[in-house]
């Protein structure tokens, strides 16, 4: 045993056998009711497990199972110590520094210890609100773990209590302001600041002074509250890893104050003989004044005011062209987008690797008080107004914003200018990205080109589902570009009149299901989510179909009106018995029943989508 037993607290106590190495040890204890033994590991009987359980003296026998007469005792006293004065545990509350050294011991068959490794720890626990009797009330937390040998720095990282006390991280965004990013566990969930490792845990409601006492007069005070975890956190807080040591302690020599705790030795591996120990001790300092130097938003330079000056000219300009690539290092599927911007239009081209055009849209002012959006077919060189928006071009149209400080930029070199942080996400705003860019997680510097006093260039790379994209902008033509499309020549698309004539998918599942001549068709502005739904089991059978979702609210209310009047327009009468899974009424015709209603999310909250439900004999499940 490698320290000794305090009301409520555990040790392990190892048995050295030399020449009987696989024989079975038994561990006694004289009196269980004031320290308790057992075996700790099934597979490993030479080491055994103490806890202490009262005050009194017990003797603990090891002994051979095969060999009786073979075996060794050792007397154990639990006594009862002088409880921490609470004014000096209270020195250990709030804000301070903790300046650690822990040292890392290796232990062979014989328990005899040689230094492994060592290194020195700094963990700042700062206050910036709240008084010592709070719970929890450290703000900010940084941590910095130093190899002693190689004099490397390991560890460095610093947590702050971002809004709803959860962990964060500060970080400057392309505004050159102060941001908090939340922190996620392994499970992807947003890690609580004070029930976690990042804050000052004496304050916390599972320690109090009452838990640490002395027995060797003063000089240091054992933790004897009787939770393991508690010391686990209490170790882990100090070195942010996770610890199970087997003593925590303070320790007061006049006006200095300090902690420590000890990890026995375990063993590396369940079949290894050899084991590994730990000691740490710190100091405190900065007490109740301790501060983090926290993120500082960069200051402006003389350089500054030529990107402020380029910024500023391409905010006002409406007239160029720009064009960049998706490019996927490890595949050939990269994609090109180009535009033309001009005051009156807003055009957009997709080309795959192969220069295939994949898509060609866009938007144009109609007048003062409207505009539409377009598709253009590079083929036919026809033009059709897809949906035509009563607001005026200057309200609703953007053009690329280069909204960001120029602060953010350090010099150039070459001609180019990279931000000094993680930036990317500017390129949302100086460019159309893709409609998937949500998943597009920008975590790499800038580069920007200058020239004539326009931005010329953007770049930078994003992740997007694990693959590392390369995202370069070209800015071109300024004040002379030209879209060629003639807009006077366009027309108006068509609305389909039947699933037929619908270019969406649904139909050919409608089709499978056996449900398309029996629904009656209305043409849906926003479309049809993909194909039939799935119902893997219920009592009757039933298809379901979904639109896209809607706008607003008033949109999708105005359609599902629509659609009932539909149903009765074909000779479906409402039922006043018959209803849906849900309890929405049947329009009933020919066998078939359909109701109509607003799509739901999974915890029963009304979404701007219309679900339509198709109940009947004929149904033809394509799943089964």
């Amino acid at each position: 045993m490698f320290g000794k037993l305090y009301p409520k607290s555990s040790r392990s106590i190892y048995a050295l056998v030399d020449g009987y190495e696989d024989e079975e040890l038994i561990w006694e204890s004289s009196d269980s009711t004031i320290v308790s033994v057992s075996s700790l590991y099934e597979n490993d009987t030479k080491e055994g497990y103490l806890i202490a359980k009262t005050l009194g003296t017990v003797t603990i026998t090891c002994t051979l199972a095969d060999h009786p007469k073979l075996k060794t005792s050792l007397t154990i006293v639990v006594e009862n110590g002088e409880t921490i004065d609470e004014d000096v545990y209270n020195r250990f509350l709030g804000g301070m520094r903790v300046d650690g050294k822990a040292k890392y011991y290796n232990y062979d068959s014989s328990l005899v210890s040689s230094l492994d490794s060592s290194e020195t720890y700094e963990t700042v626990y700062e206050e910036k609100n709240g008084e010592p009797s709070d719970s929890n009330h450290t703000d900010c937390y940084e941590i910095e773990i130093t190899d002693d040998e190689s004099g490397n720095n390991i560890y460095s990282k610093r947590f702050v209590k971002s809004t709803g006390s959860y962990v964060g991280v500060e970080y400057l965004d392309y505004m050159n302001e102060i941001q908090v990013e939340k922190q996620a566990n392994e499970d992807d969930e947003s890690i609580k600041f004070d029930s976690s490792y990042y804050s000052n845990l004496f304050n916390s409601e599972n320690v109090s002074y009452t838990d640490f006492a002395t027995f060797d007069n003063g000089k240091t005070y054992q933790y004897v509250g009787g939770s393991y975890l508690t010391m686990t956190y209490l170790a882990a807080s100090l070195t942010l890893s996770d610890i199970s040591p087997d003593e925590f302690y303070l320790s007061v020599d006049g006006n200095t104050y300090g902690l420590g705790f000890k990890v026995d030795p375990v063993k590396e591996t369940e079949t290894s003989l050899n084991r590994y120990g730990m000691a740490y001790s710190g100091t405190l300092s900065d007490i109740g004044t301790a501060t983090i130097d926290h993120l500082k938003p960069f200051s402006h330079e003389t350089y500054h005011d030529t990107i402020k000056a380029a910024q500023e000219k391409m905010s006002k300009n409406s007239n160029y062209k720009m064009s960049y690539t998706l490019d996927y290092p490890e595949t050939e599927n990269d994609v090109t987008y180009s535009f033309v911007f001009t005051p009156e239009t807003i055009d957009q081209t997709v080309t795959d690797s192969n220069g295939a055009i994949i898509s060609h849209t866009g938007s144009h002012k109609k007048d003062e008080s409207s505009y539409f959006n377009y598709t253009y077919d590079d083929k036919s060189l026809e033009t059709t107004i897809v949906k035509t928006i009563d607001d005026a071009w200057t309200l609703v149209n953007r053009y690329p914003t280069f909204d960001f400080a120029p602060e953010i930029f350090a010099d150039s070199k070459d001609g180019v200018y990279t931000s000094k942080n993680n930036s990317g996400a500017l390129l949302r705003y100086a460019m159309f990205m893709p409609s998937a860019s949500s998943i597009f997680d920008f975590d790499a510097p800038v580069s920007m080109t200058i020239n004539d006093d326009h931005i010329t260039s953007l770049s930078t790379e994003a992740d997007v589902l694990g693959d590392t994209v390369s995202i370069k902008a070209v800015f071109t033509d300024f004040d002379s570009a030209v879209c060629a499309i003639d807009f006077s020549q366009a027309i108006s698309s068509q609305k389909p009149t039947s699933w037929d004539e619908d270019e969406s998918i649904v139909k050919n599942s409608m089709t499978e299901w056996g449900i398309k001549d029996a629904v009656p068709y209305l043409y849906c502005s926003v479309g049809w989510n993909g194909t039939i739904g799935w119902v893997r089991s219920a009592n009757p059978l039933y298809a379901q179909m979904k639109t896209e979702e809607f706008e607003n609210a008033a949109d999708c209310t105005a359609f599902i009106d629509s659609y009932k009047q539909c149903l009765l327009d074909n000779g479906f009468v409402l039922s006043a018995t018959a209803v849906d899974n849900k309890g929405n009424y049947l329009y009933e015709k020919d066998g078939w029943g359909i109701s109509v209603a607003n799509d739901l999310s999974w915890n029963g909250s009304v979404l701007n989508k219309m679900t339509i439900k198709v109940y009947g004999d004929g149904l033809t499940n394509p799943n089964v």
